[in-house]
Formats: structure tokens, C-alpha cells, sequence
């Protein structure tokens, strides 16, 4: 961890202002450029893009992943100058805080990189943060903003969405016409009850880089009819082990689909940082086995990476 207080003469320390400031909630396409900025003082314009969707317990999110702050919200932020930082993961909280250009640089650029909501635990190496998404929107939809100005300069944070959503919804298919749906339980593990998907990735908290997954593997799981979670973005293998549905005593097994861009290299399924895939699952039972059908799997209209074909047609009439 950093000290700020050895990274400046006579000691100084930041100032904060608690202070009633004109609104600085602002959607992504309109920013308040009428807000007052005390003489001094860092003037800070915040937005959210689209990316993920509705986040319920946080900032104003819409179903489109855009949105606003409300006041109150708190961030992480850094703050670096000529590559030393200077604000060690503050607590910056929105509508309130002041920063002054004084307590940071007068003469060169500063590098403001925020994160939301901020990080409490201990941060050991910001460059390498090992970040795990549990799977829920209200804890796990990290955001990340940056942006350099010199004193004088209007700073821009525009958050984006790092992490995957991915959405699975189930249907009810031949044989299956009366079932509830509601008890079902999907999971992301194979046959063996092995976990398929990575649950870590280092996070570089002062430029929102994302490093490699980690080994951690993770059940994601969800009961009812959709499941919708938060997850680390990574490669998956087309062909390979993936998803596991139950059905009361009746069990489907998915595999990854195919690569939609098979000149790529490693030919595999990209679960990208920012972007949502949404899978319609449905389980067919029939009398020489248990398979599914799988439509292609839908990306929205803003995303810009392709769909994705194929299917995955897995069986097990599995009975305890």
C-alpha cells in the first residue's frame, strides 16, 4: 500500500468538503455542465455506458447498462502523477467530495482511475487486484472510469462494465409442456459435478486492464426458470462440458456452443468484459433420452462482436 503523506511536502493532506453541490447525476448521453466548482477544485463529470443492464441495489442503472450516480454513491479512486500515486484508493463519495488541484498537481497531468462500487477489503498490488464475481448484480457489476488532466481541465469519467453477464433462459419443451419450471436449478458444471468456468481475474485498478482468469473454478447457479449472473470474462472450449439443468429428478447436460469466429486463433467461445450473451435452453423429454434445443445464442443490437451458432444437444434421462 502507498502512503500518501510521503508522496508530498510539508505533509499536506487532502481537503474534503462536505458541501451541498448543484446535481451531478448525469446520463450518458447529457452532462451537466452548470454544476458549481468551487475556485480550485476539481471538476469531475461522471456517466455510466451502456454494457451489462439493470443493476437493482446500485447508481441508476437501465436495462440497457447506461446510467447515472446518485448522490451518495461511493467510488474507489487513485489518483497518479508522473506514475506515483498519490490518492491510494480514496473514498470518494459522490456529491459531496472536493478535490483540489493544489493537493495534487499544479504543473503536470494527474490520472484519475475510479472503480464503483469501491473496493473495502485489502488491495495489495492495484495493478493485480484478484477480483471474484459471486454471480449477483448487487455485488459484483464492477465499473471502471479514467481519465488525465492537467489543473483548470474538466475530467470526464465515462464507467464501463468489466465483467460478462450471462443470461440463460429455460423453456418449457416436448414433454415437458406442464412442468413448473420455477424449481429448476442450472449450474455451471459437467457431468462429474465439476465446475466449467473460471472465477477470478486480476483487475489492474489504475487502468482498467483485465489480466488472465485465475485457477479458481466457480459454480454459478441459479434456481428457476432464468438465470442471470455476473461473471469473469474468459475463453470457452466449443464441444466442451458447460451447463447442468435439473428438473425435479430429471437432469440436461450443455456443452459449449460453436466459435463464432473461427479465424481467431484457439477457435473458441469469448466471453467478452462488458458485453452480455443471453442462451434460450429447452429441455425435451422424450423415451430414448433427455436432449435439448438450443437456439442461437442472442447478443444485443449494441454489441458489436456477432452471434454465435450451433448447438448443443445433450441428453442424460437421469433418475435418483
Amino acid at each position: 500500500m502507498h502512503n500518501n503523506n510521503k508522496k508530498r511536502n510539508n505533509m499536506k493532506t487532502i481537503r474534503f468538503t462536505i458541501a451541498a453541490l448543484a446535481t451531478l447525476a448525469l446520463a450518458t448521453a447529457c452532462t451537466n455542465e452548470d454544476q458549481v466548482t468551487p475556485d480550485g477544485a476539481v471538476h469531475i463529470i461522471a456517466s455510466i455506458e451502456p454494457g451489462l443492464g439493470a443493476s437493482p441495489t446500485r447508481a441508476t442503472i437501465g436495462a440497457d447498462g447506461a446510467g447515472t450516480f446518485q448522490n451518495g454513491d461511493t467510488w474507489g479512486l487513485y489518483t497518479t502523477v508522473n506514475s506515483a500515486i498519490v490518492d491510494d484508493n480514496m473514498e470518494y463519495t459522490y456529491g459531496t467530495t472536493l478535490l483540489y488541484w493544489s493537493d495534487l498537481s499544479e504543473s503536470d497531468p494527474v490520472t484519475f482511475a475510479a472503480h464503483y462500487p469501491r473496493i473495502t477489503g485489502t488491495i495489495a498490488d492495484p495493478t493485480a487486484y484478484g477480483f471474484t464475481p459471486w454471480g449477483t448484480f448487487e455485488d459484483d457489476d464492477l465499473l471502471f472510469a479514467t481519465d488525465t488532466k492537467s489543473q483548470g481541465g474538466t475530467v470526464n469519467l465515462t464507467f464501463r462494465h468489466l465483467m460478462h453477464r450471462l443470461t440463460i433462459n429455460l423453456q418449457n419443451g416436448t414433454g415437458m409442456e406442464s412442468v413448473d419450471l420455477s424449481g429448476a436449478l442450472i449450474e455451471t458444471i459437467d457431468q462429474n459435478d465439476q465446475e466449467t468456468m473460471m472465477g477470478t481475474i486480476h483487475v489492474n485498478l489504475l487502468t482498467g486492464v483485465l489480466g488472465n482468469p485465475g485457477i479458481l473454478l466457480i459454480n454459478y447457479n441459479s434456481i428457476g426458470d432464468k438465470f442471470d449472473h455476473i461473471a469473469v470474462p474468459q475463453d470457452l472450449t466449443p464441444g466442451a462440458a458447460w451447463l447442468k439443468s435439473t428438473v425435479g429428478r430429471d437432469v440436461w447436460y450443455y456443452s459449449v456452443p460453436a466459435d463464432p469466429d473461427t479465424t481467431k486463433p484457439g477457435n473458441r467461445t469469448t466471453l467478452e468484459s462488458g458485453k452480455p450473451l443471453t442462451l434460450d435452453l429447452t429441455p425435451i423429454k422424450s423415451p430414448t433420452g433427455n436432449q435439448v434445443s438450443m437456439a442461437d445464442p442472442t447478443i444485443p443490437a449494441w454489441d458489436t462482436w456477432g452471434e454465435l451458432t450451433g448447438e448443443a444437444t445433450r441428453h442424460s434421462n437421469h433418475t435418483t
